[in-house]
């Protein structure tokens, strides 16, 4: 989980310091592709973690029940 979050950290961080550079029209339209692909793979991460990766960590540990909701309510 940390490498796939270390990712999009860094994934971010590319968008924040190549943003200022992205001038032409053309490189305006693949930065936002990019954009696109990150906001996209972002989306589907949260949404697995939230339909497959919460309930089976709660079935893990049935005395304790909802514990991962404060998970999804962050997301």
């Amino acid at each position: 989980m940390c490498l796939v979050h270390n990712v999009f950290i860094r994934t971010l961080n590319c968008i924040y310091l190549r943003a200022p550079n992205v001038k032409l029209e053309t490189d305006i339209s693949d930065f936002a592709t990019f954009i696109h692909a990150f906001v996209f793979a972002l989306h589907e991460h949260h949404r697995t973690e939230e339909k497959f990766a919460f309930p089976w960590l709660e079935e893990l540990n049935p005395e304790v029940k909802k514990y991962m909701d404060k998970n999804v309510e962050q997301h």
